[in-house]
């Protein structure tokens, strides 16, 4: 008996998740109503409150049902690339990148409706994603952000920070909008080949994490106002003193805060946190 009632809680818990999952990335997180969800789940609200408390826990239980196994992979392949010694930039994005990539195409995990819910968090960001990111998203930056310390240490730690910061906002936008590119691209790039679009945008963010393109216009720029020499001959125009490592890119790095205000720090295997309190978040991937 008390194994059939466990069972029942837990499908019921689990008809709430999808119910919520569908309706939030319909209507939003705003529009949707508890009685919208009481319905299409077919429980009562005191089943919504006994599982999670309130609406913004039953929205922080959407995405970390689904983020919560991502976040897993993302740990073991990091795990995996370092075990062989220092792991290339590439083999880094790759472990952070490929697990989100792969659970949008995966309609048995989210799918297509997690895709779609991502989207709404780019344009409905709420206070939910306070505890989101403390629970989900924290501890993985933390790990990842020592691993790239590590791989470019070249790097000062304002210039790394901007750069994770591109590349999230890079691979946010793909999970929530690559299906506009098929319509710019009028079907030329499909976005269901999901190893190639992994690829891709592993190779346009390792060559923006890499590129010395601010150092060297900093540097022209100091040329210039000391009458030296400006912008090499042989290149001008728009991709005039862009880096060939930018230059030959593809794209970026997911699930993750958006608009990040850290204190500067600097320094190799220099301790990370990316403590809540110090963090003004509006999206996560």
């Amino acid at each position: 008996m008390k194994k059939k009632i466990i069972a029942r809680s837990a499908e019921t818990r689990a008809r709430i998740l999808d119910t919520a999952e569908l309706l939030f990335a319909d209507v939003g997180f705003e529009a949707a109503s508890m009685r919208a969800l009481t319905t299409g789940a077919k429980v009562n609200l005191a089943a919504i409150n006994y599982h999670f408390g309130s609406k913004e826990g039953l929205i922080v239980a959407v995405f970390s049902r689904r983020l919560g196994p991502v976040n897993h992979e993302r740990m073991t392949a990091l795990d995996a690339a370092e075990r062989k010694g220092k792991p290339a930039i590439e083999d880094i994005l790759d472990a952070y990148i490929s697990p989100v990539m792969r659970l949008i195409h995966d309609p048995t995990r989210g799918g297509e409706v997690f895709m779609r819910l991502l989207g709404r968090s780019l344009y409905e960001p709420g206070a939910y994603l306070t505890q989101l990111f403390r629970e989900e998203i924290e501890p993985i930056l933390n790990r990842f952000t020592l691993s790239l310390q590590r791989c470019l240490p070249h790097l000062q730690s304002e210039d790394l920070f901007w750069r994770m910061h591109f590349g999230g906002g890079a691979l946010a936008y793909t999970l929530a909008q690559v299906h506009r590119l098929e319509v710019l691209s009028k079907g030329i790039c499909d976005a269901h080949e999901v190893e190639v679009v992994i690829a891709r945008l592993v190779d346009f963010v390792a060559a923006g994490m890499i590129g010395h393109g601010h150092s060297k216009r900093v540097e022209r720029r100091r040329n210039r106002e000391r009458g030296g020499v400006g912008i090499p001959s042989g290149r001008t125009g728009i991709d005039a003193g862009i880096p060939s490592q930018i230059l030959k890119g593809s794209e970026l790095m997911g699930i993750m805060a958006s608009k990040v205000v850290l204190p500067p720090r600097s320094g190799l295997d220099s301790e990370v946190d990316f403590s809540a309190g110090e963090v003004e978040q509006q999206i996560v991937v």
